[in-house]
């Protein structure tokens, strides 16, 4: 039982970081597609000719 409490306490202090990671990982594609998104859109709207040269 003993090893089974140390066992159940080290994933549960790895679940806080591998949140931290993973949020990471979120934000990466978020920022890029978020990056990405504002800037075809703007063009997209008033260039609709420069959107697909720009792609």
């Amino acid at each position: 039982m003993r090893r089974l409490t140390p066992v159940l306490h080290r994933p549960a202090e790895p679940s806080t970081p591998d949140i931290r990671p993973a949020a990471a990982r979120h934000i990466a594609p978020l920022r890029r597609q978020h990056s990405l998104q504002p800037t075809p859109s703007r063009q997209n709207t008033p260039l609709d000719a420069t959107s697909p040269h720009y792609y």
